[in-house]
């Protein structure tokens, strides 16, 4: 055997891998076919995984990953036409925005434009 006691993983650590491996799975699935389970399982997972205390950007990275499954609701002239795989995509985003304790990573993924690459040096971003 090794040379040296086995290592010890928390239990808190191994729930964290657990949840990133599980968004993984999901972000995976959804970008593959979209399907249903699929986009219900996001908003299963936006309900249950305690964000706050996992690595940053898990919650922006699926709410990003959701998004295309989104493209449809501009054309929805009518509620009850509403493909099911569109309403999967609305219950999973309302979850994620019921989220009080990730408002401030909510309201940057949503509002914020992306940063641009930062200017070279001298550059004040104003014509000459």
């Amino acid at each position: 055997s090794g040379g040296g006691p086995a290592a010890f993983t928390s239990m808190a650590e191994q729930v964290a891998t657990t949840l990133r491996q599980a968004h993984a799975v999901v972000l995976e699935s959804m970008s593959r076919d979209g399907g249903l389970s699929s986009l219900r399982a996001c908003g299963d997972l936006f309900n249950c995984t305690p964000y706050p205390k996992l690595r940053p950007g898990l919650l922006s990275e699926a709410i990003l990953a959701l998004m295309p499954h989104l493209r449809g609701l501009a054309n929805t002239e009518r509620i009850d036409s509403i493909p099911q795989h569109l309403d999967a995509a609305i219950v999973a985003l309302g979850a994620a925005l019921k989220r009080e304790d990730c408002a401030e990573e909510l309201e940057r993924v949503m509002f914020e434009r992306p940063t641009p690459l930062a200017a070279p040096a001298g550059a004040s971003g104003r014509p000459p």
